[in-house]
């Protein structure tokens, strides 16, 4: 009868499935989620304790700060298709005149739909995991409002700077290259585009921000459709 016992719980055992576990890439888009929501009401609530002395013109503040989230389309190889990235998005623009400003800008951006790359190509997939594949971009340059109206303004925006891309093959392991990613690197890049700003106050703005990002792939330029929304924030007098 022992022995019957210890084999029905040994076959009982075998039967339990382990969970399975969380892609580490939807992981990081949930902590980015929550800390964007958290960072949009921190501002939201910063600007509503500043609206007391706000002046009629949005237009005369010398300085705003933008936070929210990033799209972004690209190819994570020269072989696999393109794939949607998900992020965020945080910059800020220092106004020397009411249409001419200097701004810094930075995103991260993460790849949501890797094994959709391998669709059609002639790399097999790394159908095992999902490779944690993402993208940071550091950029400044010239901004500038081409149009100013008392409930929007629109604008063009000149960045330039790097971006630097990542693909962590974890357990896999070896190159990102054997899976037919680029290799990590840092490059130069550019990504001009336009800025539309409707204004919920003086103060506060919602922003959406239309850009062609150009990365240097394989010793030319590839341009890639990158999109961001969020809230404007102006700040100082």
């Amino acid at each position: 009868k022992a022995t019957s016992a210890i084999a029905t719980a040994a076959a009982n055992q075998s039967e339990r499935k382990t969970p399975p576990r969380v892609p580490i890439v939807q992981l990081e888009i949930h902590r980015v989620g929550v800390v964007f929501l958290m960072v949009l009401g921190l501002c939201a609530g910063v600007a509503a304790a500043q609206t007391a002395d706000v002046p009629k013109n949005p237009y005369t503040f010398h300085n705003d700060v933008f936070v929210g989230g990033s799209y972004l389309r690209t190819n994570l190889g020269p072989k696999l298709k393109d794939t949607n990235f998900a992020g965020w998005n945080v910059g800020a623009t220092h106004y020397f005149t009411s249409r001419w400003g200097f701004a810094v800008d930075a995103q991260g951006a993460y790849a949501v739909d890797v094994q959709g790359a391998y669709a059609h190509a002639s790399i097999a997939s790394p159908s095992s995991a999902n490779p944690f594949v993402y993208k940071y971009q550091f950029m400044a340059g010239p901004q500038i409002r081409w149009s100013i109206k008392k409930r929007y303004s629109s604008g063009i925006q000149l960045l330039a700077g790097a971006v630097d891309s990542h693909a962590d093959t974890g357990a896999l392991g070896g190159p990102p290259s054997m899976f037919g990613f680029y290799p990590n690197a840092t490059k130069l890049a550019f990504n001009p585009g336009t800025t539309f700003d409707y204004n919920l106050s003086p103060r506060v703005a919602l922003r959406v921000s239309s850009q062609s990002l150009l990365e240097r792939q394989d010793g030319e330029f590839e341009s890639k459709f990158n999109i961001s929304t969020g809230l404007l924030i102006r700040i100082g007098k």
